[in-house]
This record gives structure tokens, sequence and C-alpha cells, in this order.
């Protein structure tokens, strides 16, 4: 708030606030408040004082006449009690002369009398911005401060800021003390009263001055002076200290800077004398009424108030759609006194007001915000244009007012996409779009369906949060303590964490149970309620209240699990509002009295319910219990997941059984845990947390993890595109895929008010394959191709690379065989393929190093005779010919007969050592490359002959004919080779008992060894 002006030395009292164009400035209408009678009686009686003290001619003071008469004529002006019979305007003429007198009193007298012909005499400032008592003087600083007084009367009478002012104000700058004070000369110590009365003017001039002049003279004189009156303070006691006291007071009232004048009213009630007077001084009394008048104007109730802001909460509104708009009004303002306002806000529509609303507050002088607020509930049709108008008025008066406009728009929603991807560790990351807008606020649903199959809902747990369950019980809670204590086997919580639950005795939930299920923004704060678990349900139905409010939740797609003989309607439980769940739940319910034991369940369907956090498979162990009434299967609804072993009581209409101990549909589910009242095994508990997850069915959020989304396909069949033998390893190079299981997911985004149903959406299906991936290889040889038993495959083996290395027991000449299979990391196991593992051979079949190697006699008769390789014979060697050339040795143990014009050969020896004829497994034989392998003789004959691989393994080998062409490996262990070409060139090795050959042109080259 701008502050309060008081001017004191011609007594000038500004009493009005100056305000800028953007505020607003109201008065209470009512009394003063704070003008209480004592200051009034104080005040009155020192104005009678003074009037007690007026000269006869209506002067006041005696060596000073002119300037007591000013100071006292100034303040009855400023009062509005002064008037033209005063004496300084009576003696106007008398005066005359005071138009060519000095500025001291030139400043005064106008001051106390307004004429503006005192004002003009006075003398231009000088160079340094200051003024002298005249023209010819040096500026002084109590002369500057009069004459500024005098302008800052003029100014604010007209408006604007001299020029002149400025130049007082910089001079005023130059002048001030280190210490912040002011003095009357340069030499002279710093005044307490004159600081304190330039503190004052310096105070108005803030009211008028540009933000420069603020900034680079006022707020650093102020500033200063502040800190003086700190380390110089004044009391009202004594007479020498009573004016800078009031002085410093005065400025303290412009500031507002105290809560309350109590103290100096009753100082002041105390130091008045008996006759009205201040210590019998006039400048006491001066002061004093001075002060008592800033005082009355601090006090005065007054507000300022500098602007109204109005905020809607929404500015469009959809048609057909119901519409809340609350309307936010911030004020800014600041005061002294608790008035009262009204805030009224009006909604019209098509130029018609429709609605008015009115909000009636108090100013709170505490602050300087307040924000009201209110709320219109519109009903947009086509054709509507809506405006609210917010008006502020303070003693009915309108001093702001608002108009904001509302739009109408069709509602509009866009598409739902969904994301979905394998997230690793049997997990599918599902994202999309969150299509919730002002007007309808979503729930996101999730559905699952395995290989094609059937669709099911699916937990829409995140993958971090808490599923939140309120257990509804109807005689002792033990839900928490069965999800919280430790399985004995797994020595883990049967809830693993994933669950935090709250607990409400039936009878409490059936008074008000919106106080439980909806938090303090009327929001639902669990995914699931569980009612039960006690035999009979502690015979406790729900409330009919409790049902409806159980419905309402259930509907927005929260899930509902019913315990032990909760949905019955028979006799000894008859549950009529948990039985009006029956069509929800898909069961039927019947009033027969039997029912079976027992303590075995059996899990006869899987899915999302049966995955987790528990697999859940075979027969599980449970407390005794049995389903009373409550048929499923058959044309029934309700999905059966597990089923008591004993059986139960058969329906001929619809084909169910009495004998489901777990089963669901959509979001409801009943268990027949608790007729054991409060045992529960550990099989039982990890169902009750399986069957929990699954029920939280609906999210807010806008992403989950499905974390069931297991590997059930078996890995595809293993192919084998090499198999190679090193020393001791068969070296196997398989591949096979990992087919996967592959999972279609979709998502519904469902409205949470029925009277939005037209906007669900239902996005696109997306499918994610779920492989695990080959962890590795089951084997088993056997030599037989027929299947391997499971047991007699070995562990898992790992590949490296794509290349799994085997050692091979038994005979390397029998054919065996390879079995295998691809193992997954989710232990699915793959169809099992056969191999027929090839023979094991230390010699190489095709690179023997030999040319002829023959375990008796070797015979060769030709014209040119070429062999590339070593020679050897058990027996004698015979050569015949032209020209003989072995590029290698040629061993005998017999003789050596090497007939020829020209023999070229290495080395010769006779009378060797005997050696054994390589010997290669049938197997290894077989498989070289275009190999003909017979077990007897194999004879032959044409003109060309082209010749890979021959063996016999008994009998002889005869090859005739004009030409010869090929290679590989002619092998004949226990018989004769009978070559009778005339042109022969042959690559690799002849190996047999006996060997002949003979033709005209022999060359025969012995393989290169791989490298």
């Amino acid at each position: 708030m701008k502050r309060i002006v008081t001017f004191l030395m011609t007594t000038v009292l500004l009493i009005t606030v100056v305000l800028s164009e953007a505020s607003v400035c109201v008065e209470a209408k009512s009394a003063q408040i704070s003008a209480k009678d004592t200051i009034q009686t104080t005040k009155e009686r020192a104005l009678q004082w003074l009037q007690n003290n007026q000269n006869a001619n209506g002067s006041y003071g005696a060596e000073r006449i002119v300037k007591d008469t000013c100071q006292v004529e100034s303040l009855l002006r400023d009062m509005g009690i002064g008037g033209e019979q005063s004496w300084l305007i009576t003696r106007r003429e008398e005066l005359s002369e005071l138009a060519t007198s000095d500025n001291d009193t030139l400043a005064r007298v106008y001051c106390a009398t307004g004429d503006e012909r005192y004002l003009s005499a006075i003398s231009k400032p000088n160079a340094d911005g200051g003024l002298g008592l005249t023209a010819w003087y040096e500026s002084d600083i109590l002369d500057s401060m009069l004459v500024l007084e005098a302008y800052l009367r003029k100014n604010r009478t007209d408006g604007g800021y001299s020029d002149e002012i400025n130049h007082i104000l910089e001079f005023l700058g130059q002048h001030q003390k280190t210490g912040g004070g002011f003095a009357y000369l340069p030499d002279m110590e710093a005044d307490d009263l004159l600081t304190a009365r330039i503190g004052t003017l310096l105070l108005a001039c803030e009211q008028y001055g540009s933000a420069d002049i603020q900034r680079t003279a006022i707020t650093p004189m102020l500033q200063g002076v502040e800190q003086f009156m700190k380390e110089h303070p004044h009391t009202l006691e004594s007479q020498t200290d009573f004016e800078a006291a009031a002085c410093q007071a005065i400025y303290l009232c412009m500031q507002e800077r105290i809560k309350s004048t109590k103290d100096w009213e009753i100082q002041l009630q105390a130091l008045q004398s008996s006759d009205g007077g201040f210590f019998d001084n006039l400048d006491c009394t001066i002061a004093a009424i001075r002060l008592m008048l800033a005082m009355e104007e601090l006090n005065r109730p007054r507000i300022q108030v500098t602007g109204m802001e109005t905020e809607l909460s929404t500015y469009t509104a959809c048609i057909d759609y119901d519409t809340e708009v609350e309307v936010s009004s911030a004020l800014h303002y600041q005061t002294n006194f608790g008035f009262d306002g009204l805030w009224s806000v009006e909604l019209w529509n098509n130029g018609v007001k429709v609605s008015e609303k009115e909000t009636p507050f108090t100013f709170d002088e505490e602050k300087t915000e307040s924000v009201l607020k209110t709320n219109f509930l519109l009903h947009p049709k086509a054709s509507d244009n809506y405006q609210i108008r917010a008006f502020l008025c303070v003693n009915e008066e309108v001093l702001f007012d608002t108009t904001e406009d509302i739009r109408t728009t069709e509602l509009s929603v866009g598409e739902l996409e969904l994301q979905a991807e394998a997230a690793g560790d049997d997990k599918v990351a599902l994202n999309w779009n969150n299509l919730s807008n002002p007007y309808i606020r979503y729930g996101y649903r999730i559905f699952r369906s395995c290989e094609d199959g059937e669709w099911e809902t699916r937990s829409s747990w995140n993958g971090d949060e808490k599923v939140k369950v309120l257990n509804v019980y109807p005689s002792s809670s033990y839900l928490n303590t069965w999800l919280t204590s430790k399985l004995a086997k797994e020595q883990v919580p049967a809830g693993k964490g994933l669950f935090e639950v709250s607990a409400v005795h039936i009878l409490d939930y059936n008074r008000s149970p919106n106080t439980y299920l909806l938090d303090k923004n009327g929001a639902y704060k669990y995914d699931v309620v569980y009612f039960g678990a006690c035999d009979s349900n502690g015979l406790k139905d729900i409330s009919y209240d409790a049902y409806v409010a159980t419905k309402a939740f259930a509907d927005t797609g929260r899930g509902v699990l019913f315990g032990h003989d909760t949905v019955t309607i028979g006799y000894g439980t008859i549950h009529l509002n948990f039985a009006r769940f029956a069509e929800q739940l898909g069961v039927k319910l019947k009033t027969d009295m039997g029912y079976v034991v027992s303590n075995k369940a059996k899990v006869v369907n899987s899915g999302v319910l049966t995955s987790y956090p528990w697999k859940l498979q075979g027969t599980l162990s449970i407390p005794q219990t049995h389903a009373y009434q409550q048929y499923t299967g058959g044309t029934t609804k309700a999905t059966v997941w597990m089923e008591l072993t004993n059986g139960g009581a058969y329906d001929k209409e619809t084909g169910a059984r009495a004998n489901a101990y777990l089963f669901s549909r959509n979001q409801f589910a009943m268990i027949q845990t608790g007729h054991s009242n409060g045992q529960a095994s550990d099989d039982e508990r990890k169902v009750l947390a399986n069957t929990l997850f699954y029920l939280k069915q609906l999210t807010a959020d806008t992403s989950v993890t499905d974390p069931s989304a297991y590997d059930l396909a078996a890995p595809g069949r293993c192919e084998i595109t090499d198999m190679t033998w090193t020393d001791t390893d068969l070296n196997v190079t398989v591949w096979a895929q990992d087919e996967g299981t592959k999972y279609s997911y979709y998502v519904q985004a469902q409205p949470q008010s029925s009277q939005q149903e037209r906007f669900v959406r239902t996005s696109q299906v997306q499918k994610v394959c779920a492989a695990s991936g080959i962890r590795g290889y089951a084997v088993c040889v056997k030599d037989t191709e027929e299947p391997c038993l499971e047991k007699e495959f070995g562990e898992i083996l790992e590949t490296e690379g794509d290349v799994l290395s085997l050692q091979i027991d038994g005979d390397e000449d029998e054919m065996r065989y390879l079995h295998i299979k691809a193992v997954d990391w989710a232990g699915n196991n793959g169809e099992e393929a056969v191999y027929e593992i090839p023979a094991k051979d230390n010699t190489d079949c095709l690179h023997t190093g030999y040319a002829m190697f023959a375990d008796e006699g070797i015979t060769v008769y030709g014209s040119s005779v070429e062999l590339a390789g070593d020679v050897y014979a058990g027996a004698d060697v015979w050569m015949l010919g032209s020209q003989i050339t072995v590029d290698g040795s040629c061993d005998a143990v017999g003789s050596l007969h090497i007939y020829a014009a020209q023999v070229n050969m290495g080395e010769q020896n006779e009378l060797c050592e005997g050696r054994s004829l390589p010997e290669f497994g049938e197997s290894s034989l077989r498989q070289l490359p275009d190999v003909i392998c017979t077990e007897g003789s194999y004879t032959y004959r044409g003109a060309q002959l082209d010749v890979t691989s021959i063996c016999s393994l008994d009998g002889d080998i005869t090859l005739s004919g004009s030409g010869l062409r090929g290679c590989g490996l002619i092998y004949a262990p226990n018989g004769t080779v009978t070559i009778s070409v005339a042109d022969v060139e042959y690559r690799g090795s002849i190996i047999a008992k006996r060997i002949v050959v003979q033709g005209s042109s022999l060359r025969i080259s012995q393989m290169e060894t791989e490298e």
C-alpha cells in the first residue's frame, strides 16, 4: 500500500492515498473506529490550548511571530478549521513586503496560506541544486528543506514533479553525513529533529518521484535516515526530546512500521498538562497534535485493492456432457482493517443470466491476497454460448469486474494404440496412449490369449506397484498373515511382497462402505475387495448399501473375491445380498442341502491365474472345505480353475457340478477358503496370492508388465549341417529354432461413468512371441535309430557358437547314431532327431602317402611308368618298361626287379621289414565321395573308364579298357587289383593284397595331404 504522507514543517498533512490506475482505494463509511475517545479528547484539549494562547490580533508567538503563526495556521488549515479570517490572510497587505523577503519566510507563508505569490517569489535553486536564505546566499540544508516542502505542497495540489524538487534532492544527497543524518551547517553534528523532518519529506517524495530519482537519490537517503534514527532514538518524556521523538514517531506511522499506537496514546495523555498544552510550549504542542493526526491516519480503516484475476478450471464445455466449471478469483489488496466485501459470480448463456452465486468475505489485514472459489454445473447444447462474469464489491461499490468466455465443443476420443514387446525373463511390456480428458476418466483393462486360444483378462500390475486389497472379514482377519508369512518349502512369503492389505469388519463396512472404499477426493483406494474367510461367513451377509457400493466398485473394472459360504441362498447361509452377484460370477445357485468335503484340489485349467506369482499345477493340498450350492461348468459362464477331488452334486439342466474350489468370471472370483476357520495350507496361500493378483484388472496407468508370458512351446527339430572328428571329439554343427509361445494382447479403455459407455475404446491386437531361447542340447548315442528313452539322454550340453563337442565311446568301426533334441531355457524339449555318426579313422583314406601298397607282390608292365608316392610290397616288386619313374621310395620285403632303359626313382630298399596293410572301417570307406563299395569282387570294363573310389572288402577288383581317369582309393585288402588299360591317369592310392598293372602309359600319383 502507498504510505500515508505527512508534511511537518509548514504542517502540510496529506491524508489521502495516491493510487495508480490499476488500484482502487476505499475508505470505511463507518465511524473511524481507531480514532479512540482518548486521542480525540487529548487532541481537542491541545487545540483549545492553542486558541487560549493566541495573541489578541490573531497571531501566535512573540519574538518569531511569523514563523509561529505559520506553524499554527498550517496545522489548522490542514485540519480544515483555518480560513479566510486567519491572521496571515487578513494582514496580507501589511505583509506585502514579504514578496521580496527571504526564502525561509516565503516558503513558510505559502504552506500556511496557499497563496502562490509567495511561492513564485522564492528564488531558483543555486548551481548545486540547493537554496540559501536568498538568491545571494550559499545553499544550506534548512532553507533547501523548507522550499522542498513548499514545492511538494504545490505539486501535490497540481500534480507532476518539478525539476526544482529533483535539484533539491540531489543537493540534500550530497550533504547527508556519513552516519545518515543531516546538519544545519557542514561543520556541525547531525541534528536529530532536522534529520527526522527531512525523512518525512523523503517519504512524501516517494509518492511522486520517478523510478530513476528514487533509485539514485531518495532510496539511499532514506536508508541513511533510518540507520541514523535507529542509533539516535528519542522518547516523549522530556521537553528537549519531545519534538524529535514525535517526528520519529510520525515517520514510523507514515511507513506503517507499527501495529499499535496504544503506548503513544497513553504517554501523550499522561504528558498533557491540565490546560491542554504540552510542556507549556507552542512547538511541543503542535508536534503532539501532528503526532495524534498521524496516529489517527494510521489507524483509519482503509483498503487498497490493486487487482482481481479470474481463472476458470476449463474454458471449453463438451456438448451433451455435464461440465463442472470452477471459478477462481485472486484478489490483490492491502488493508489495515477487516473490511467486508462481496464476490459475485454470474453465469450467462446467450446473453441471458441463468445463475448467480454470491460469496461474502472479509479482507484479511494479515494478507495481501485472497482466493475465492465457486463452481457452476453446465449442461451445454450445440447452440450455447457461455460467459462467466465476476464482480468485486465493497460498500456496494463495484471495484473490479471480469468476464471469461466458455467455448462449447463436440467431445471426441481418439483411437487406443497398443505396443507390446518381449522384455525377457517371461515378461512382456505393454504400453498404450492415455485417452483420459477433462470429461472422461478412463480405466484400462488388459486381455490376453495364448496361441490364439480363448481371451482372458489379466492383472494390470505395472511391474512395481503393490496390489491394494481391502479384506472385509466376518470374524477375524487372516489374509495379511497368510500373504506375509513364509512358505515352509520356498522360505519366501506367499505374497512375495506384492500386496498391501487393509482390513475392516463386515459390520463396519455394511454401515458405511464408501468410507472404506474411497479416499478424501472420492477416488477408489483399492484394486480388489476380498470377502472372507470364515465358515458360513460368520453368518453375516453384506447390507444392501454395501452391495450397491461394491457393485459400483466392480463396475469400474476392479476385482472382487468372494470367500467360502458368501454367495449362497440355502439353509443356514442365506446371504441374499451376496447372492445378487451370482449372475456376474457366472454361477448357478441352488438351495440343496448336501455337500462333499475334500482336502485336495486339482488344477483343471491353466492360464494367467495359474501362472503368477506362483505356477500352479497338479493336485494341491488344502484345508478341508466344500462347495455349497454353487454350480459351475456345463452351460454356466464361470471359468473353473480348480476342482475339489471328491466330486459334488450334479445339475441336469446346466450340466454343472457343485465341486469348484476356485472359479472366476471377468473381475469376479470365488474361492472356498474359510471352511476350516483360519487355516490355510501353503498351497492355498499360493492360490490366494495368484487370485488376488489376477483380480487387479483395472489401472489408470498406461503401461503394465505381464510377468507370466511363459515359453510353453517345444523348440524345433535339430538340424545338423556337419559332423567332423578331431583326435578325441566329434564336433557337431547343430542348430534348432526356439519356437516360443505366441501371445496376443489388447487393451480396453473403460470410462468410469456408466453414462459414457459409447466412449469405450478397444486397441488393436498385438502379438508377441515369448521365446526363452535355446539353452542347449540333450544327446544320446546308440547303435540303432530307434528313439531313445528319456532317461537315456544325458545332461544338457551347450554349444560354443553353433558347434557341439562330443566324446563318443565304443568301437570306432561300428555303425552308430546320434540322437539329439534341443532344450530351451523354459525346460521344453524339442523333437528327437537321429543322425548317423561317421566312422572315426586315424588314417586318412585318401591321403595314405602310397601310390601302391601290396600285402604280397606288385607287378607293373608299361612303356612309360610314372608313380608319385611311395611303393611297398610284402614280397617282390617287378617293374618292366622303357622309362620308369618313382617319385618316392620303393621298398620290398623281397627283391626289387626294375628293368627299363631309363630308371629314375628315390630310395630302393630290399629285404625290408614287413608292414601292416592299411585298414579302413567300412563306415569310413562308405563316406568316401562317389564310392563303390562291395563285399565281393568288382569288375569294370569299357573303352574309357571313369573311376573314383572302389572298395572290395573280400574280393578282387578288375579294371580293363583303353583309358582310365579318376581319383580316390582302389582298395582290395583281401584280393588282387588288376588293371589292364592302355592309358592310365589316376590320382590316389592302390592298396590290395596283390597288385598287377599293365598298359602303355601309366601315371599314378598320390593325393597331397590336406593342411
